[in-house]
């Protein structure tokens, strides 16, 4: 939802917007996969490429939008492709998502091999920054703040 908020996409927009940048970025860092995946990206490059020409013309002059101050930006007389577009937007949800999924993903695995530190405060009200909670905490170390 932050990275469509950031491109200034509508609601209607996110969703296909999304599914064509997670289709392009799955043959990027695949490795060995079917043909399917492949024509999905193909088809998701597409529908992608004509969603953000048409994007860049209807919202031509409209501030507010990281996608429209992408077009308009100059960097010695030269613009952003299209295409130059096309990788950035994939680009943008691939950094916007990942960390994320990885984050939630690594916190369940670490709930499931402990699942008594779920019931646990990671931040006592009385401030030692969590780490004690964890087992971590350097006694000499200064409390940590959020």
């Amino acid at each position: 939802m932050v990275i469509s908020d950031l491109l200034g996409l509508e609601e209607a927009e996110r969703a296909p917007v999304r599914e064509w940048a997670q289709a392009l970025t799955r043959v990027v860092a695949g490795g060995e996969l079917p043909p399917e995946p492949y024509r999905e990206a193909e088809s998701a490059k597409s529908s992608l490429l004509e969603f953000l020409g048409t994007y860049q013309q209807t919202h031509a002059g409209h501030a507010g939008s990281l996608i429209s101050i992408l077009v308009e930006a100059e960097a010695e007389g030269d613009q952003l492709s299209i295409d130059e577009l096309l990788s950035f937007t994939v680009f943008l949800y691939t950094a916007g998502s990942g960390p994320t999924a990885y984050m939630l993903g690594n916190t369940v695995a670490a709930l499931l091999a402990h699942p008594g530190g779920a019931g646990r405060p990671l931040a006592p009200a009385m401030g030692d920054g969590g780490g004690a909670a964890l087992g971590q905490r350097d006694a000499g170390a200064p409390p940590l703040r959020p």
